[in-house]
């Protein structure tokens, strides 16, 4: 068994006689001897130390398994501490839906970069930290050695190609279209499946100015299939790269999220925590911006149009005077065996689409020109204030036993039988 005692910092301190000597101790006799016999070092080890009863770090008179408590830590701190598949360090992703594209893998040194807004006033609201995980190993190498051994996701990474993602690509260039000239400007908000949403993105890249907003990092057991989204990232980044090159210089944004970030958890040894909030800018950002109409862009098979994490904002808009509208992605489709993408599949449609929202420069004649597939989006309107959800405060946490004598994290909680492969120990 791996050694689940690690250093997380020194104790020498005054009044702590022999904390090293201690430390020492049961760091070597658990990597020899297991947990069991590492505690009744530890309980020894005590019974020597009075200078650490004085202080209530432990008792003297006895060292059990329950010398633990629980505490939640944040599941990406803990991803960029030990390694990106915290808790299963030998285990990897996996990837179908493969696409002909060739990966070089040192293009990853340029993906954040790449896939930046061109505009330096939207800079301070990209969220690429999704986007910095490939490369990145372990900043704290365990005693143990037990995460030791991690590989980057780099080395797994491959790009993908859906159809989805084919048809979401065509769509987000065909509402870019619609919306890059108009006046007063339209931000749109895409809110798409990982893969789906940076396909959007990329088709509409040549006229808006993309803002990702992908906030957490793969694990092999996340409930947040992100290195789905990374590996769709990966795919479009000569895209992404070649649209910001030839983009006007002066864009509309376009905010990207990863719909799936609030995806269903169970506190599971199968499953892992790695969702996230959205992080959409201010009413104030937006108006400094010479935004007035957020256009937000959902899916049609959706339960709800927007997600509980966006009330806030949106309700903020609302109150800022900025016009809030939606549109269902699937709105857009094909016409006839052309491979361009409509509003509602139709050439003509595409003219009276801002009049939908009365934003074009006529009135609509009549609401036939509007798709019945897009009735949820056109009927949509934002929330005059935010319904508190009490479940946005555990979003992206994970529970670690952590050693009371030492603070240090020794596994996540309730893992300890887990077999060899999803061992864990340390600080």
């Amino acid at each position: 068994m791996k050694n689940p005692f690690a250093r997380d910092s020194e104790v020498d301190q005054p009044g702590i006689i022999g904390a090293r000597w201690w430390n020492k101790s049961v760091v070597e006799s658990a990597a020899t001897q297991g947990r069991r016999v590492a505690l009744a070092v530890l309980a020894a080890s005590v019974a020597g130390v009075v200078g650490l009863c004085t202080l209530g770090i432990v008792g003297a008179s006895s060292v059990s398994d329950d010398d633990e408590k629980e505490e939640a830590r944040q599941s990406l701190k803990l991803q960029q501490d030990f390694g990106w598949n915290f808790d299963v360090p030998n285990q990897t992703v996996v990837y179908t839906d493969l696409a002909a594209r060739d990966f070089v893998r040192s293009a990853l040194s340029t993906l954040v970069e790449d896939l930046a807004p061109a505009g330096a006033d939207l800079l301070p609201f990209y969220v690429p930290t999704l986007l910095q995980s490939p490369e990145a190993l372990p900043k704290v190498q365990l005693p143990d050695g037990s995460n030791a051994s991690i590989r980057p996701i780099a080395e797994a990474l491959r790009p993908i190609r859906t159809s989805s993602m084919i048809e979401s690509e065509g769509r987000g260039k065909a509402l870019a279209k619609l919306v890059s000239s108009a006046s007063p400007a339209v931000a749109l908000v895409v809110d798409l499946d990982g893969p789906d949403a940076v396909a959007f993105a990329s088709g509409a890249a040549s006229l808006l100015d993309p803002v990702f907003l992908f906030d957490n990092w793969p694990h092999p057991n996340g409930v947040v299939k992100a290195h789905l989204a990374l590996a769709a990232a990966v795919y479009h980044q000569p895209d992404l790269r070649a649209a910001k090159g030839a983009r006007p210089g002066k864009s509309p944004p376009m905010f990207v999220l990863d719909r799936t970030r609030l995806a269903t958890y169970t506190d599971s040894p199968t499953q892992f925590d790695n969702r996230y909030t959205a992080k959409l800018p201010p009413a104030s950002a937006l108006r400094a911006l010479g935004v007035s109409r957020v256009l937000y862009v959902a899916p049609l098979g959706a339960a709800t149009v927007h997600l509980a994490d966006l009330e806030a904002s949106f309700a903020q808009y609302r109150d800022a005077q900025i016009d809030v509208r939606a549109v269902m992605a699937e709105a857009f489709a094909k016409t006839g065996s052309s491979e361009d993408y409509h509003f509602g599949g139709m050439v003509e449609r595409d003219g009276a689409f801002l009049s939908q929202y009365g934003w074009g420069a006529t009135a609509v004649g009549s609401d036939t020109t509007n798709p019945p597939f897009n009735d949820k989006g056109k009927r949509w309107t934002p929330p005059t204030a935010p319904t508190p959800d009490p479940s946005l405060a555990t979003i992206g946490v994970t529970t670690v036993a952590v050693a009371l004598a030492t603070g240090y994290v020794l596994r996540r909680s309730g893992t300890w039988n887990r077999a060899p492969s999803g061992s864990w120990g340390g600080g």
